[in-house]
């Protein structure tokens, strides 16, 4: 079978139709395997143009060499490399066909989706870098336009094996963040993932699994909140809160919070391994999905040439939608030919927001019915029992404050003193500094110095229900030096339970806390907190 005119062929194999997306690192090509009878995605990999001569040579030759790597890696939650050719100068990846949106795609066209099915996506994505992880393969590019979510919400990781293409690209990233507008305009065109660029990556040093695991908790904090936790509008704007900024504040997350809080910390050592957030993630996807977002039926329309919207790297068998599309576009072996949509489920359930059930059309005015009489006027005990409930309140309140005074007259709470915050009321047992290890067996983790175990009882006295956050509790030293938990020596130590809990009114958890401190260290309070911007409690241990 030969190629057309305008179909060009390549390796003697690998037909190539129309074009599917284009992104930093190349086109995806739709095209035919005539060998083997079947559509594929063929990405057409445009090396970096800074190398030249013999240092473009061993580029390309170990870009050969870790695609050929990351086409051995047979996982369900990754899209299959099936070969790697080079051709006319330039690599060619040959990788499976999948027919589904971006997770970027579903965000943009449906807006954020529900916790239980960003707890899903992440669990899946966690199994696939896991598998990468332990066959010595490293991402270092996940981000929501390399996440491919099929018509029954599973997810697809994309873009294994241009690892060492990503990584040399992003070393010209710390050398031109100080040369102002010119610098910005050259790292957004060698940078369209940088939001999702952990620090260490960011800064020019070594990236391993961590960084693809910081990557994962920048995709899920864009899948239920909408936004990348550190963009912040311009290249180095980005780069310097990605290096030294906490990220922003989480208003949809729900449970998930401490786990995105975990995944992007700066530390690579502190973040969580795969096997404690599975155990964290799993409960949340087993959770009752939320209610997907009724949609109209719309085709599916391409991304105009000229558009502002930053160019994304898909690698699906439909244009990037500007807005939302129910169906699959197959597009046929002519480019010239129309496109054929096929209607199938979209976005996947559970994804999106439920809209509110219209309401009844209010009668304006008042109608007098026949027959009618006004009853007779009562008196307004209203008023009377409204005054009686605000005196009341006075005393209540004057009486709390007398309380308080009370209190504080003893001096400040320490441990075994009840404090509160918020809904939530404290109690912290013991404070115990100096072990060296948390866990058994293989669970076992080593800390830097030395682990602090901070026992810590809470109860709801609230009237609503909440929920607790290890995350937010803090131990400071002498010198005033804030030292957040280590959520994964904590869940090795068997305080899973303090990561994220959802208590009702009146119940109670107990567990310990894990922190990960400078040997010698002089403990100086607990700070303990309702939520991440509540005022907070302290509890002092001088």
């Amino acid at each position: 079978m030969g190629a057309s005119a305008d179909r060009r062929l390549v390796a003697g194999r690998y037909v190539l139709g129309g074009s599917l997306g284009r992104g930093g690192m190349g086109t995806v090509w739709r095209a035919d395997d005539v060998l083997l009878g079947r559509a594929v995605a063929v990405k057409e990999v445009e090396l970096p143009v800074g190398p030249a001569g013999a240092d473009r040579v061993a580029l390309r030759e170990r870009a050969l060499r870790e695609a050929r790597a990351a086409a051995r890696l047979n996982h369900p939650g990754v899209v299959t490399l099936h070969d790697v050719v080079e051709a006319d100068d330039r690599l060619f990846l040959v990788m499976e066909l999948v027919e589904a949106p971006t997770l970027r795609d579903l965000v943009d066209g449906s807006g954020p989706v529900g916790r239980a099915a960003a707890a899903r996506v992440g669990l899946e994505l966690v199994d696939a870098l896991d598998a990468a992880h332990r066959a010595g393969i490293v991402h270092h590019d996940v981000k929501p336009a390399n996440v491919m979510v099929t018509a029954d919400g599973r997810a697809k990781l994309a873009d294994f094996g241009i690892a060492s293409l990503q990584d040399d690209t992003q070393r010209t990233l710390t050398g031109v963040a100080a040369a102002g507008r010119e610098a910005d305009r050259t790292m957004t065109a060698a940078f369209g993932s940088l939001p999702y660029v952990a620090p260490e990556q960011a800064s020019g040093q070594r990236a391993g699994p961590a960084a693809d695991l910081w990557a994962l908790g920048a995709t899920l904090w864009f899948a239920v909140e909408g936004s990348a936790p550190f963009e912040r509008g311009g290249p180095v704007a980005t780069l310097g809160a990605i290096l030294h900024d906490p990220p922003g504040r989480l208003t949809r997350a729900g449970p998930l919070e401490p786990i995105l809080l975990a995944l992007l910390v700066k530390d690579p050592a502190r973040r969580p391994p795969a096997a404690v957030l599975r155990s964290m993630l799993e409960p949340l996807a087993r959770a009752t999905p939320d209610p997907p977002t009724a949609h109209a039926s719309r085709a599916t329309t391409p991304t105009p040439t000229g558009s502002n919207r930053p160019a994304t790297d898909p690698v699906f068998a439909t244009p990037v939608p500007t807005r939302p599309m129910t169906g699959t576009a197959h597009l046929p072996p002519n480019p010239g030919a129309p496109t054929e949509v096929v209607a199938a489920p979209w976005p996947p359930a559970g994804w999106g927001e439920p809209r509110p059930a219209a309401r009844p059309p209010r009668r304006r005015g008042r109608e007098r019915l026949p027959g009618w009489t006004a009853p007779p006027r009562r008196r307004r005990w209203g008023r009377r029992l409204l005054v009686a409930a605000g005196l009341l309140a006075l005393l209540a309140l004057a009486s709390n404050l007398g309380e308080a005074d009370r209190r504080s007259d003893a001096g400040p709470a320490g441990l075994g003193d009840p404090v509160r915050d918020g809904q939530f009321e404290f109690v912290v047992g013991s404070v115990d500094c100096g072990a060296r290890s948390v866990g058994e067996g293989f669970g076992r983790k080593q800390a830097l110095e030395q682990f602090c175990l901070v026992r810590l009882e809470v109860e709801n006295t609230g009237t609503e229900g909440r929920t607790f956050g290890g995350g937010h509790q803090y131990l400071f030293d002498g010198d005033g030096k804030r030292h957040d938990p280590d959520l994964d020596a904590t869940v090795r130590h068997g305080g899973g339970r303090l990561l994220s809990t959802h208590l009702n009114p009146g119940q109670r958890l107990q567990g310990t806390l894990v922190y990960d401190v400078p040997d010698p260290i002089d403990v100086a309070r607990v700070e303990l907190h309702d939520g991440p911007f509540s005022g907070g409690a302290s509890v002092e241990l001088a």
